[in-house]
């Protein structure tokens, strides 16, 4: 089963931000809450966690995109 994880919601109404680093690689086994990348926005600086546990199958984005 595929799930495509979306940027959530990191309040204030910040709809985008930059993918500063990659936390985790393709093919990884990750746990819910496992950091995944962080991003930086206009406002914030924050480390996003895995919804949910699987294996990343790809990383759509580079460092440095804005997502």
């Amino acid at each position: 089963m595929v799930f495509l994880f979306k940027l959530p919601d990191i309040g204030e109404g910040v709809v985008e931000g930059e993918l500063t680093k990659w936390l985790v690689q393709d093919g990884q086994t990750v746990g819910e809450d496992t950091p995944l990348f962080e991003v930086l926005t206009d406002k914030v600086s924050a480390i996003i966690p895995s919804p949910r546990k699987g294996t990343v199958v790809a990383r759509h984005f580079q460092e440095g995109d804005m997502v």
